[in-house]
């Protein structure tokens, strides 16, 4: 039931453990959460650029850490810009 509140009972018996399963899988299928609000930044890159100076000095850094950019993502593409 979409909406309805969720109560999850752990058990620590062998037969319950599927019941608690198929519960969890449900929930997540169903409740759909929103966003994690930590990822939604809107903060434009030219604003983040003027208001810390050594910024460059910290794209550095991380060029000298990942030089290979294996740990690169859209953010740091956007704000930090290789």
């Amino acid at each position: 039931m979409p909406g309805a509140p969720l109560l999850l009972r752990a058990a620590t018996h062998a037969h319950h453990r599927t019941s608690l399963r198929l519960t969890l899988s449900y929930s997540a299928w169903n409740l759909r959460p929103p966003p994690h609000r930590g990822k939604l930044f809107s903060v434009p890159p030219e604003r983040i650029a003027s208001e810390y100076q050594r910024l460059p000095d910290f794209a550095e850094l991380l060029r000298s850490y990942d030089p290979s950019a294996k740990f690169r993502n859209p953010f740091l593409d956007t704000y930090l810009p290789a």
